[in-house]
């Protein structure tokens, strides 16, 4: 009715899904495109791109953009001209087979959560407030941040559940 009223047709949404070849942003984006949403992807390796959201080019033409949260002009180009934010972005620690000990897993160089989830946190919602014009943003973030001690924080020593809580 109001844009009847104004005679402004609303645009149809536009959504950036970052870590969207990640488990559940892989299943993000596969439902708004399913949903016949016009959805983006913020995404670190076209060929995990290819298998896992079945693009041909993974490139801006299909609306894949490549890069690390951390480079801020990468982030802005991505944010162009979306109408929503979803933050489905992670740092991952490694470990070794069957290691019950999670001082035994780590992060690789730059990936760490300080570096994902804090960091490439500020950039993303940075990028979006700059370029949005007063859209969503929807972060999916992680179980046990406000528990300190947690067993996630002893992965790697990584701490990602305070860098999460920070992220929030």
């Amino acid at each position: 009715a109001l844009a009847s009223l104004s005679g402004a047709v609303p645009a149809a949404p536009v959504v950036l899904v970052t870590g969207a070849t990640g488990r559940t942003g892989a299943l993000l984006y596969g439902l708004f495109k399913e949903k016949g949403v016009n959805v983006r992807a913020f995404v670190r390796n076209a060929t995990k791109a290819k298998e896992v959201l079945g693009c041909s080019k993974c490139d801006e033409s299909e609306g894949i953009y490549i890069g690390y949260l951390t480079d801020q002009d990468v982030v802005d180009k991505a944010v162009q001209g979306t109408t929503a934010l979803a933050v489905v972005t992670s740092a991952v620690p490694l470990c070794p087979p069957g290691a019950p000990d999670p001082s035994k897993c780590y992060y690789p160089k730059g990936a760490y959560p300080v570096d994902i989830d804090f960091h490439g946190g500020k950039a993303q919602f940075k990028a979006f407030a700059k370029a949005s014009k007063g859209g969503h943003i929807v972060l999916c973030s992680s179980t046990g941040t406000t528990d300190p001690d947690n067993f996630l924080d002893k992965l790697g020593n990584g701490f990602i559940s305070f860098y999460k809580l920070n992220e929030e």
